[in-house]
């Protein structure tokens, strides 16, 4: 509790409902990120396990060469 002569700027009154909802959708946020970092570094790994391969640049180059399929 602040004193009579204490300024109440300096008086702590705990987190308010927007800190609390924020400091939640801050951790849910990075839950959620590492989560998927992990979920492709398996999936990369049992595709690199498997042969499957990336496409080459000149399958991506092709591919964005024909405007016909940007429209």
């Amino acid at each position: 509790m602040a004193e009579a002569g204490e300024d109440e700027a300096y008086s702590y009154k705990g987190m308010s409902a927007d800190n609390i909802k924020g400091l939640v959708l801050a951790l849910a946020s990075s839950i959620f990120i590492g989560a998927s970092f992990i979920v492709k570094k398996k999936g990369l790994k049992k595709a690199g396990a498997s042969g499957i391969r990336a496409a080459g640049l000149e399958v991506i180059l092709t591919y964005m060469s024909h405007f016909g399929g940007w429209a």
